[in-house]
């Protein structure tokens, strides 16, 4: 749908909303605004599949929706299946969809931001509840079920694997305390603080990276996650995986052992668990090693050519455990990126 829908020059929300014009046999369903219920109620629908996607990959995860649980700026779905960190101040509308296909019905719970970008689907299964299905879309159903989707903002970032606070104008090198940045940096007791040194030094996410040095960055080539996932599938490590769009963040945690290459896609194939990456589109990766209260945490991080995270990849680990000296390895037998001229950070084309 979101490839017919650039095709047609459309937004995915305003080709899925067109449907709505048939009342005779309504298959699409606009639903409130009332997000944080919705989620509440996903449980409800018994074993489906998760997805969340950006421009360049898609996360699959069958399971069932836990708890919602709200933490402020945003929200979250704990579960070792359906693993979600929701941003729901980026969410704009949603449909329900039914269609028939040649296995029968198809049907699925879809989430838009206000460009009409996909936030997040759920996917009805065979096994899943189909009369708790009817229920959530009676619950929700819209009493406006207009066939036209405005795009209201089309200035929004296309963050992904984050809410990145520091999608802003960059600035140069010359005007940034690097000094103060690395400082900051260095006095980390949490992962989730580095969010809050780009905001405070006015700095990208890549461009921090680069300046942070390689001891705490590591530039190493864009196509690193495939010698990672391969090696971490021979030793049955359990790693974590986060793909995002711009208001959901899924998680995997688990081995991984089914990789396929399609063309231009990288892939895990695993019973419960999919991963798709369109490789061309990354640009750069960096092995960033942040420190934290229990420890060193290390990860892999892709990104595009404007600097947004594609996917970042960590070792499996409980809260007040080490980070695991095995993942370490792995990440160390990644080669250095040989050139540092391939677009470190978007400064070099003036983004």
């Amino acid at each position: 749908m979101r490839d017919i829908a650039q095709t047609l020059g459309l937004s995915e929300a305003a080709l899925v909303a067109s449907a709505c014009a048939d009342t005779e046999s309504p298959g699409t369903i606009r639903l409130t605004a009332d997000f944080m219920a919705q989620f509440a109620a996903l449980g409800r629908l018994g074993r489906v599949m998760a997805l969340t996607r950006n421009v360049c990959a898609v996360i699959e995860k069958l399971g069932v929706y836990g708890e919602l649980e709200s933490t402020g700026h945003a929200s979250q779905i704990l579960g070792d299946e359906i693993d979600l960190r929701i941003f729901f101040h980026r969410f704009h509308v949603a449909f329900a969809v039914s269609t028939e296909g040649p296995r029968g019905p198809q049907r699925s719970l879809q989430f838009f931001d206000a460009r009409g970008d996909a936030l997040h689907k759920v996917h009805l299964l065979p096994e899943s509840n189909g009369d708790a299905f009817a229920q959530f879309v009676s619950a929700f159903k819209s009493p406006d079920q207009s066939p036209l989707q405005p795009d209201l903002q089309t200035d929004l970032p296309m963050a992904t694997v984050a809410s990145d606070p520091s999608a802003q104008a960059a600035i140069s090198d010359a005007n940034i305390d690097v000094n103060g940045l690395l400082t900051a940096y260095s006095q980390m007791k949490d992962t989730h603080e580095f969010f809050g040194l780009l905001r405070r030094f006015q700095v990208r996410r890549t461009q921090a990276l680069r300046l942070l040095g390689p001891d705490a960055a590591r530039p190493v080539d864009r196509l690193s996650l495939r010698p990672l996932l391969q090696a971490a599938a021979e030793s049955e490590l359990p790693i974590m995986i986060f793909v995002g769009s711009p208001g959901v963040i899924q998680i995997h945690s688990g081995p991984v052992q089914t990789l396929k290459q399609y063309g231009s896609w990288f892939n895990v194939m695993d019973p419960g668990f999919n991963l798709h990456v369109h490789e061309p589109v990354l640009t750069h990766g960096w092995v960033v090693r942040k420190p934290t209260s229990e420890g060193i945490v290390s990860s892999l991080e892709l990104y595009d050519a404007a600097g947004e995270p594609v996917v970042l990849v960590f070792s499996k680990r409980k809260h007040g455990q080490a980070e695991s000296e095995t993942w370490r390895a792995l990440l160390e037998r990644l080669p250095d990126l040989e050139s540092a001229d391939g677009c470190l950070d978007c400064e070099t084309h003036g983004r």
